[in-house]
C-alpha cells in the first residue's frame, strides 16, 4: 500500500502537467515553436535552442561551446546606432528592467532565455537588449583571461578527486572519440580564444534554426516579444532568412 501511494504522489505532478495545452507551429524559417499560456503570471519566458552544443566544438577547443555561453553576458559591442556595454553597466541595465537572459551550452545545445514581467515598459526594453547580447556580444580577451583561470584552477581541483577520475574512465570507455567523449582540460582552454568564440556564435547561432519554447500570460504577449534582426553582427552568408526570436 506505502509503495502505491508513493507511486501516486510521483504521478499526480506529471499527470497535472500533461494537462496543460501546448501550441505548437513551424515558421517559414524553419524555426519550431511551442508556446504555453499561463493566465494570471504577469510574466514572459523565451527559450531559444540551438543546436550548437559541446558536440560542435572543434577538435583540440573542447569547451568552446560553453565558453562561448558564459562570455555573451560580459559585454556587448555599439549596436544599431546604440552604445557598448561592459559587463557590470549590461548587470546594471537587466537589474534595472528587472530580467534576465542566461546562456548555456550542454552536449547537444546552445540555450538561450528571457525572462521579464510584462509591463509594456519594461517588456519592450528587455526584448531590445536581449536581441542585442544575443546578436553582439563583445567578447572581451581580458575577462576571458580572468575567466579562463578560473576554470582552468576549477578544474585542477576537480582532478584531485576520484569521482572526477571515475567520470573521465567512464566517458571514454562508453564514447571513446565521438565528441560526447571529449573533456574539457587546462590544454584545450589555452586554445581557445575570443575570435574562436565570436566566429563559433556567428556559424552558429545566426545560421541555426533554433527551437524555441515559450510561456506568456496570454496569445497577445507573443507579439511582443520581437528582436531585432541581427544582421549587424552576422555575415550575410551565414544569416537565417528572419530571426528565431520574432514569431511574426
Amino acid at each position: 500500500m506505502k509503495r502505491f501511494e508513493w507511486l501516486l504522489v510521483c504521478l499526480l505532478p506529471c499527470a497535472s502537467w500533461a494537462g496543460i495545452p501546448i501550441q505548437h507551429w513551424t515558421m517559414a524559417t524553419g524555426t519550431k515553436v511551442y508556446l504555453v499560456e499561463a493566465p494570471g503570471i504577469p510574466m514572459v519566458d523565451v527559450q531559444l535552442e540551438f543546436d550548437a552544443g559541446d558536440r560542435r566544438d572543434p577538435a583540440g577547443q573542447s569547451g568552446l561551446a560553453l565558453a562561448t555561453a558564459r562570455m555573451m553576458g560580459k559585454g556587448i559591442k555599439a549596436f544599431q546606432g546604440q552604445p557598448a556595454m561592459d559587463e557590470n553597466q549590461l548587470g546594471e541595465a537587466w537589474a534595472d528592467l528587472g530580467a534576465m537572459v542566461n546562456a548555456n551550452a550542454g552536449n547537444d545545445r546552445m540555450s538561450f532565455s528571457l525572462r521579464s514581467l510584462t509591463r509594456p515598459e519594461l517588456l519592450d526594453a528587455a526584448v531590445a537588449l536581449a536581441a542585442r547580447q544575443l546578436a553582439a556580444p563583445s567578447f572581451p580577451g581580458e575577462v576571458w583571461q580572468s575567466e579562463r583561470e578560473r576554470w582552468v584552477a576549477s578544474i585542477r581541483e576537480s582532478n584531485t578527486k576520484p569521482a572526477t577520475q571515475a567520470g573521465k574512465a567512464f566517458n571514454q570507455a562508453v564514447f571513446g572519440k565521438h565528441p560526447y567523449g571529449a573533456e574539457v582540460d587546462e590544454a584545450s582552454l589555452r586554445r581557445i580564444d575570443t575570435a574562436a568564440m565570436a566566429q563559433f556564435c556567428r556559424a552558429t547561432c545566426c545560421s541555426a534554426k533554433p527551437r524555441s519554447a515559450w510561456w506568456v500570460p496570454s496569445t497577445e504577449h507573443k507579439q511582443s516579444v520581437c528582436l531585432p534582426n541581427c544582421s549587424a553582427a552576422c555575415p550575410a552568408k551565414v544569416l537565417a532568412p528572419r530571426n528565431p526570436w520574432c514569431l511574426r
